[in-house]
């Protein structure tokens, strides 16, 4: 999927706590996607692409686990 979405056509976002630890991640929000990828190989690595419903519950699952 990586060829799918070209950086000019999105905006990634960077973890906030990548300034604490070199294992972060960079967001982006495509129109029917969510992706992912690893902020350290930002170019040659691959990106993750998850469905809106599937990125939330991962998020909501991820937050109730943090109470």
């Amino acid at each position: 999927m990586t060829d799918r979405w070209i950086d000019s056509e999105v905006v990634w976002i960077k973890s906030s706590r990548s300034t604490l630890t070199q294992e972060c991640v960079e967001v982006a929000a495509a129109p029917t996607h969510i992706l992912v990828r690893d902020s350290k190989d930002p170019k040659g690595g691959d990106v993750l692409a998850f469905d809106r419903p599937a990125w939330w519950n991962f998020v909501l699952g991820f937050r109730a686990t943090r109470r």
